[in-house]
């Protein structure tokens, strides 16, 4: 995606993959700063322990808990951002729908991607976030923190009970999958298609498969599906733009990622 990008642009760049552990991520931010790396990009489970590794963190970084960006400035500061919500807000732009201002939006799934869309939802002004996790304590934690950051936006920790999440999806224009189940072959929908109704969308933050179980079942019900390919690309193309300042060629990323 990224080298399709530079390529696009005619840039001399590469984006180069490593596996560095927590313990040994401060050294390796360390050595890519030296060796005149413009920056980089941290996954789970390194955003939380970025974060406490620069020397600036952007609002959204702050508020979301951790940072997928870094950028090294010339003066040796690094900078943290976290673009994972602009590109959930983006994709949704992209795919025809406004946003989750004014609506209610359930969150399946608590842990780190769930907790930082839980928190852009509100943050862009929905209705009422409701949370659902396998555990709940997980769920009442998210709703916590959202309820400090977001004090105008009603946020509910579901019961640990997919007959309960059926419920409440049924009443929410747009539901946010971001569980582990659907990545593996012969997965069981976490809801089926009673959950689902027309005129809802439904996202899921996987984006190694065009249509995982849980938008299979929504799209049998009408609702509108997405995948969690768009995401990817806005969030990349984001850390693209603090990186460099320029404009990413964004039909190129697509067309990376879509093979």
């Amino acid at each position: 995606m990224h080298a399709a990008n530079f390529a696009a642009l005619g840039l001399a760049a590469s984006y180069e993959a490593f596996d560095v552990t927590e313990a040994d991520l401060p050294a390796r931010l360390a050595d890519l700063q030296a060796r005149g790396y413009t920056g980089a990009n941290l996954t789970i489970p390194l955003k939380a322990r970025g974060l406490e590794l620069v020397d600036e963190a952007t609002p959204r970084a702050r508020l979301l808990g951790g940072v997928n960006t870094i950028l090294f400035r010339a003066d040796g500061r690094r900078v943290g951002d976290n673009t994972d919500g602009f590109g959930f807000l983006a994709a949704l732009h992209e795919a025809g729908f406004d946003g989750p201002a004014g609506i209610r939006v359930l969150v399946l799934g608590c842990g780190g991607t769930g907790r930082a869309l839980a928190l852009t939802a509100a943050q862009a002004g929905a209705a009422a976030v409701l949370l659902a996790n396998r555990t709940a304590a997980r769920a009442a934690d998210v709703a916590a923190a959202l309820r400090a950051a977001c004090p105008g936006v009603p946020a509910e920790a579901l019961p640990a009970d997919p007959a309960v999440w059926e419920l409440a999806a049924r009443t929410c224009p747009l539901i946010v999958h971001t569980t582990s189940q659907g990545l593996q072959p012969g997965d069981a929908p976490l809801l089926t298609r009673r959950a689902f109704a027309a005129g809802q969308w439904v996202f899921d933050a996987v984006y190694t498969a065009q249509r995982t179980p849980i938008l299979r079942e929504a799209a049998q019900a009408g609702a509108r599906t997405l995948n969690g390919l768009g995401m990817l690309v806005h969030q990349g193309a984001e850390s693209f733009r603090l990186w460099t300042g320029l404009e990413p060629d964004l039909a190129a990323m697509h067309a990376a990622v879509r093979g």
